[in-house]
């Protein structure tokens, strides 16, 4: 492994952080919650009402799963993905 992270001429310092991540093939991005994006847009919550009336499966997974990478991205300081979220879509 050495050996590859040093070979192309580069020096890999002994106190280097890194993180080996897997290559997941033909990986396509997951557009953001429309619950979401409009709550962004207004700079707004989702009530209780609207929760209510969402499908556990279609609406409230997807938007489970998008709040714990939110909450994850300001824990890691990335703020990119929103931010690039709310302008392309």
């Amino acid at each position: 492994m050495r050996g590859d992270l040093t070979s192309g001429g580069g020096v890999w310092p002994q106190d280097a952080t890194s993180a080996l991540i897997q290559w997941v093939p033909r990986l396509t991005g997951a557009p953001l919650p429309p619950v979401l994006r409009e709550a962004l847009a207004r700079n707004g919550q989702i009530g209780r009402g609207r929760m209510r009336e969402m499908d556990p499966e279609s609406e409230v997974a997807p938007l489970v799963q998008w709040g714990d990478m939110v909450v994850f991205d300001f824990l890691a300081g990335n703020h990119d993905r929103i931010t690039y979220l709310q302008v392309i879509q």
